[in-house]
């Protein structure tokens, strides 16, 4: 076979080194070896195959890893025609890991020795074929053994990539039961959150049992810890989620003898835990441990001393830990503990020791200490309000509070100013005030003394009301927060006023005038507008309007006339609309102004709220609406939705189970105890969702109620699977799935069961908010004993979505136990008992817990045994972090906006500067959802190529753009900023180290739709001295790359020499030139195959901001320099039989060359087979993984090639079709 003159090196090193014969035993190594299809990339395989390679780990501790590197196979439903397929064994007998066939790609790890593959195809259609990437790795768990021989051990995929859904638990025991195991990692590499391990994390466990208060630490990102068990066993846990994968990590781990505890402990901003050595049993005589604790980025290290029972005295002269400010024991001493004392010491440096003695008797059962790094406390005192004002952060309860002004009933005082926000204590809940006496100076624009009232946590909020003189209104807010402004002139004053202000669950009601409240739509148009129209409205107006359509329909509304008061966000006057049967759905639009929109909701309701301010009026808007009939959803349906729970199981599902559940489905469902004093109870047995922080694509919610207006009381995604039970006769669970990806959905079981009578509630409020200023938690009956068999549950949001929630336990006396098995409090990051529980604590306990994110949970329970005077705490809100500093590191790691996924706050500015010790960084925005305006004025986010805000801008974005930016250096600026109007949900994206051409991607994909390529940094100036190419590529057989100039600002020059671009007709620049622009030029130009090259340079001076085109594959046909020769005319045009015959063989020669692609008779079924291969699935399409270096110049797919059209040694293999979609 002849092979092309311009095979690249890639190429031409995996024709070298594939294995692409069938039927074959491969023994795999560690390093990669490449599988592929017979004839890959270049020949088409053969029909009828029934291909099979077993591959096999060198040892039977070992697994094997297979990725699918590259896929074109004939596609077919369940992928009955050709097929590629995995079995976790050494046989066709093993379970089945995945099948695959069309583009799809995989990866798979066997759970024993082997896996074996099979290649099967049918008679007809071949393609391309499929290219594997295979190597040996460490099992997925398992016992392991340690011994005083220092033992190297790497997760699955080490040095490569981790996989996604893994959950591995390794068991490490020594081999002395006398010894204990160090454990000390050499790399770690996994993904992490901003330094949160929400994602993956491997977990260290001074036992074999997953019990938290034997956790020696959580780790994520690139920490090295070093750990050391107190006794013979030890427990590795390493768990990954759906998305985002890394190197994962290698360690080492040995055997010391039980009194060896002198080690060399690094610190990080990560906690960490060290015990004593026994620890919970017992430790021995006669020890002296030392722990040097070095921080290894940050100046200063805290411990926290977790539990402690050390042999008591007074002097603590017996058995006692003492700290020591430096790095031996001749520096001074921070302090000295023992018996039941658990304080906390901050060195004044990097260095801490913390030395452990015992005398020769008398043992207990030791301690627990936490350390970690940390920065110098920085201390930010904010100017406070003027005295006279009270509290300017209230919380508004279900009992009235009440709020006065200045000196109230005596006059107030000239020239005051008081602000006042009042947050509702749920957070869906609503601030209403009730103004009780008012006698303010009177104006008739209350322009001397008043109150005026905002929608909304600020000033910059819309007004709700402005009063003065004796007026005495009732209000309510929209949202969670209402805030108040008193202001007072120079002149006369008066006693002022006094309001009371509570929450509410109740939404404002619609102002009489607005009409009818529910109305439907019917295939007829009916019209809807504002109260009056065309006269004016009024001020204050609100009206809420809910339309039912027919089943298997849609809403649309389309808005005639408007005219409403305008402002930037229409912050006054305004038309919201929800897509669902009330405002808590989600909205699909708000006006005002004189827009006319046209809205469409995505079922059978819509709900309209119009509301105008206290100022202007214009007179409203006119709008028709009716529905619009859609095909019924083809996906299985929710059941029965009233369920009734009884004392055996029953089991529910959600649809399709264990199939995909569909897109944008909505399944709720009621169960029902029919017994008094039962309760529901659920046990998830399985469960499949799309993941993320907070669960806000697809989950389930969980209400204490009949309806989903009760409380919730969990909600879950991923493969959580908790139990969950009522508090009453009745529970609802609400099943919502998003437009994007699906899965196999859950199962779980329900039934009923007994519970107790309900005693008068002792547990308080259930729904807390925490503000800056503390407020006190305490148990049941505190300071005397709480009752047997209770449990309470409590939420405690911050105020604000950037801050997080915080608990000091200032005094605990609960039933003990290893574990707290009996009475116990559990702390859940996030808003239910469903998030990951990141603290238990029980006995005399006093720890200090905060949340990764705006919320906390806290659950206190009691058995039916020993109870106690139970416990107390204060919780306050803290800075959730708003910029700072980041380092970039060769994976990608995430940053968010405050608060993200909920939206951000009004009148923000974030700044992080992120370095890196490679050669530059690229950002990679994820998502967007930020106010938007054509420049981007209002809420943003600026990049900028250096180390602050007055380096070079690189970009800018705001609204829905997902930009990618690459720096010059090794440091980048981003700025965030929000004005005091609307807000999103904010952005997420990754930023990475490395060496990145600030070109992007360089290998590009030409579809049947449009995409864009841009000059780098566009629509910013381009660099000096760029050089940069693209190959775009089409997969599509008889299509050619048409690309569309849309932009262009270069230098000019008559020639095009200085600054240019150029189109090349293949896939480098030795194919024939398209042609050379510059300045202002706006071609567009066409491929005569399925490749062009495009190449752009500048050189060392001016620049513009440079060029945008767009690209897509377009058929052949549409272009008529690129139609076939015409034989009849040109036979026509012939003189004499034989010149004619030397025409005709010649255009026959010609027409062989250019296209002799067999014809295909059968086109089938083109969908695409989702490979579930059980609890290691991963992306099956696309395939983003990209092997690290050395092996990534080895293992790409090539690139397709395209064959020379002239060229005698194009082979005839080249001109299969390469896609199964034609």
């Amino acid at each position: 076979m002849k092979i092309w003159g311009f095979c690249s090196a890639v190429v031409c090193l995996i024709l070298v080194s594939k294995t692409d014969s069938c039927n074959v035993e491969i023994v795999a190594s560690r390093t990669p070896t490449n599988v592929t299809s017979p004839g890959y990339p270049f020949i088409a395989y053969p029909s009828n195959l029934n291909c099979w390679w077993r591959i096999d780990a060198s040892s039977n501790e070992n697994g094997i890893i297979v990725r699918v590197l590259d896929s074109y196979i004939e596609s077919s439903g369940n992928c009955v025609y050709d097929s590629l397929s995995f079995y976790d064994g050494p046989d066709a007998t093993g379970p089945s890991l995945g099948r695959l066939c069309g583009q799809n790609r995989t990866t798979v790890i066997s759970s024993g020795r082997s896996i074996y593959i099979v290649f099967k195809t049918d008679s007809s259609n071949q393609y391309k074929g499929f290219l594997l990437e295979l190597y040996e790795t460490t099992r997925c768990g398992g016992a392991l053994t340690a011994t005083p021989d220092e033992t190297t051990f790497v997760s699955p995929g080490f040095p490569y990539q981790y996989l996604n859904n893994m959950n591995c638990k390794w068991f490490i025991t020594a081999e002395n039961e006398n010894d204990t195991i160090v454990v000390e990692f050499d790399q770690l590499q996994v993904e992490t959150e901003q330094g949160n391990c929400l994602f993956d994390y491997v977990t260290i466990y001074n036992d074999h049992q997953n019990d938290n208060e034997q956790v020696l630490g959580q780790f994520c990102g690139s920490s090295t810890p070093t750990l050391q068990s107190s006794r013979n066993k030890l427990r590795i846990d390493f768990k990954t989620d759906v998305s985002g994968v890394g190197k994962g990590f290698s360690l080492n781990f040995k055997t010391v003898k039980a009194g060896d505890c002198n080690l060399t402990l690094p610190a990080d901003s990560n906690p960490i835990y060290f015990v004593s050595p026994g620890y919970p049993v017992a430790y021995d005589n006669d020890l002296e441990c030392v722990w040097e604790i070095v921080s290894t980025g940050q100046q200063y290290i805290q411990i926290d001393v977790m539990d402690s029972h050390i042999e008591e005295n007074t002097l603590c002269s017996n058995d006692s830990v003492t700290v020591y400010e430096g790095r031996d024991l001749n520096t001074p001493e921070l302090g000295r503990f023992c018996g039941n004392s658990r304080p906390v010491f901050r060195s004044n440096d990097s260095v801490m020791t913390v030395a452990f003695t015992t005398d020769g008797e008398g043992v207990d059962k030791g301690f627990r200490i936490r350390y970690r790094s940390l920065d110098a406390p920085v201390t930010t005192v904010s100017p406070s309000p003027a005295r006279q004002c009270g509290s300017t952060i209230l919380t508004a309860g279900r009992q009235g509070q009440y709020l006065e002004s200045p000196g109230y009933p005596l006059s107030y005082g000239n020239n005051e100013e008081c602000i006042w926000t009042i947050t509702a204590a749920s957070l869906n809940n609503y601030v209403k005030i009730d103004v009780i006496d008012s006698v303010l100076e009177f104006g008739d624009a209350c322009q001397y003394d008043f109150v005026e009232v905002f929608d909304g946590s600020n000033t910059g909020s819309p007004v709700i009301k402005k009063w003065c003189g004796a007026t005495r209104p009732t209000l309510q807010s929209s949202g969670q927060s209402m805030t108040l402004m008193f202001k007072s002139d120079s002149s006369n004053t008066f006693k002022g006023f006094k309001l009371q202000y509570t929450e509410t669950s109740l939404f404002p009601t619609s102002s009489p005038q607005c009409g009818a409240a529910h109305l439907y739509a019917s295939n007829v148009y009916q019209q809807l507008q504002s109260p009056g129209y065309p006269v004016a409205y009024q001020d204050n107006e609100q009206c809420i309007w809910t339309i039912e359509s027919s089943p298997n329909s849609v809403i649309e509304i389309v808005v005639e006339d408007s005219h409403l008061e305008s402002g930037t966000g229409c912050p006054d006057d305004y038309v919201k609309v929800f897509d669902g049967d009330s405002v808590e759905s989600q909205m699909l639009r708000v006006w005002c102004d004189l827009e006319t929109p046209t809205v469409q909701s995505s079922g059978r309701y819509m709900t309209l709220l119009f509301k105008t301010d206290a100022t202007v009026t214009y007179k409203g808007f006119k709008l028709r609406y009716f529905e619009i009939t859609v095909t019924p959803s083809p996906s299985p349906q929710c059941g029965s939705t009233d369920l009734t729970a009884l004392t055996y199981d029953q089991y529910l599902q959600s649809p399709g189970y264990p199939n995909d559940y569909p897109n944008n489905d909505e399944c709720v469902w009621t169960i029902t105890a029919p017994t008094s004093n039962y309760a529901v109870k659920i046990i998830v047995l399985d469960s499949v969702l799309e993941g993320g922080s907070n669960c806000p694509y697809d989950f389930v919610k969980v209400y204490d109620g009949p309806s989903r207006s009760s409380r919730m009381i969990s909600v879950w995604c991923d493969r959580m699977t908790p139990t969950v039970q009522s508090s009453g006769r009745y529970m609802t669970l609400v099943f919502k799935s998003d437009d994007s990806n699906t899965f196999k959905g859950f199962r779980l079981k329900y039934f009923e069961i007994a519970v107790s009578p309900t005693p008068v509630p002792q547990c308080g409020t259930s729904e807390l908010t925490a503000q800056t200023s503390y407020q006190y938690l305490q148990s049941p009956g505190y300071p005397n004993d709480y009752p047997n068999n209770d449990q309470c549950v409590w939420t405690i949001t911050a105020s604000t979505s950037s801050s997080v929630v915080k608990i000091v336990v200032l005094d605990s006396v609960l039933e003990g136990g290893s574990g707290c098995p009996y009475d116990f409090v559990k702390v859940y990051d996030g808003r239910s008992t469903s998030s990951r529980m990141i603290q238990v604590w029980c006995d005399v306990m006093r720890p200090t817990v905060q949340s990764s994110g705006r919320y906390m949970t806290l659950m206190f329970k009691s058995d039916n045994s020993n109870t106690y005077k139970g416990f107390r705490l204060k919780y306050f809100e803290t800075d959730g972090g708003c910029g700072g500093q980041l380092s970039a590191l060769s994976y990608d790691q995430y940053m968010t906006s405050p608060g993200y996924p909920e939206n951000y706050q009004n009148n923000m500015d974030c700044i992080w500067t992120i370095t890196t010790d490679f050669s530059d960084i690229k950002i990679d925005v994820l998502d967007s959802d930020i106010e938007t305006s054509s420049s981007c004025d209002y809420d943003y986010v600026k990049v900028y190529d250096g180390s602050s805000t007055s380096s070079e801008v690189v970009g800018k974005f705001c609204g829905t753009q997902t930009p990618t930016y690459v720096s010059s250096g090794t440091s980048v600026t981003i700025k965030f900023h929000s004005d005091n109007s609307n807000t999103g949900k904010g952005f997420r994206l990754t930023y990475t180290g490395g060496s990145f051409p600030a070109c992007g991607d360089q290998d590009l994909t030409a579809y049947t739709s449009q995409s864009d390529l841009t000059s780098p940094n566009y629509p910013y100036n381009y660099p000096n001295n760029a050089d940069c190419s693209w190959t775009i590529s089409t997969d599509l057989i008889d299509y050619v790359v048409n690309v569309d100039v849309i932009s262009s600002d270069l230098e000019y020059s008559s020639s095009c020499s200085y600054d240019y671009y150029e189109f090349f007709d293949g896939s480098d620049d030795t194919f024939p030139s398209l042609g050379k622009y510059c300045g202002s030029s706006l071609p567009t130009r066409h491929s005569s195959g399925q490749y062009m090259y495009i190449k752009f340079h500048s050189d060392n001076s001016n620049t513009g901001t440079g060029f945008k085109m767009t690209y897509q594959a377009e058929s052949s046909d549409n272009f008529s320099d690129l139609d076939p020769p015409n034989i009849v005319a040109i036979v026509g045009g012939s003189i004499g039989g034989f010149v004619l015959i030397i025409i005709i063989c010649s255009l026959i020669a010609v027409a062989n060359k250019k296209k002799s692609r067999p014809v295909v008779n059968q086109v089938r079924n083109d969908g695409i087979y989702n490979v579930s291969q059980g609890p290691y699935e991963t992306t099956v399409t696309p395939a983003n993984f990209q092997p690290p270096p050395p092996y990534s110049q080895v293992v790409s797919p090539p690139a397709y090639p395209q064959p020379v059209a002239t060229s005698e040694t194009a082979p005839v293999t080249t001109q299969v079709p390469e896609t199964p979609n034609q």
